[in-house]
């Protein structure tokens, strides 16, 4: 149900169900994408922040995950993590233009 109403961009709607089915998915990616959206989709970047941690544990080598992690890091203020996971993707892709389009736009922000 969740992620039904989470495609119908209902995130507020849907989280309660996700939050629910948490324990029993919480190792899969694509459900913790999925809650990462929720999260972030209603300004909970520390849960979203939790979620991209989780992703990262679960496997390492995946951009996506630290991309997720910046996203809600810049979202809280937090440029030093935003900067170090995209970082972290350049490692693992040193082509990957995201990362590098938003580490350039780190400078954009002031710190907190």
């Amino acid at each position: 149900m969740g992620n039904v109403l989470l495609r119908k961009d209902e995130p507020a709607r849907a989280l309660p169900y996700m939050e629910k089915a948490q324990p029993f998915l919480e190792n899969r990616l694509d459900f913790l994408y999925q809650l990462w959206s929720a999260y972030h989709s209603t300004d909970q970047d520390t849960q979203a922040v939790a979620c991209a941690e989780k992703m990262i544990r679960l496997k390492p080598d995946y951009p996506d995950a630290y991309h997720l992690l910046a996203l809600a890091s810049v979202r809280l203020g937090d440029l030093q993590t935003a900067r170090q996971a995209w970082e972290r993707i350049l490692t693992l892709n040193p082509n990957d233009s995201r990362a590098i389009k938003n580490l350039r736009g780190l400078e954009e922000y002031p710190e907190k």
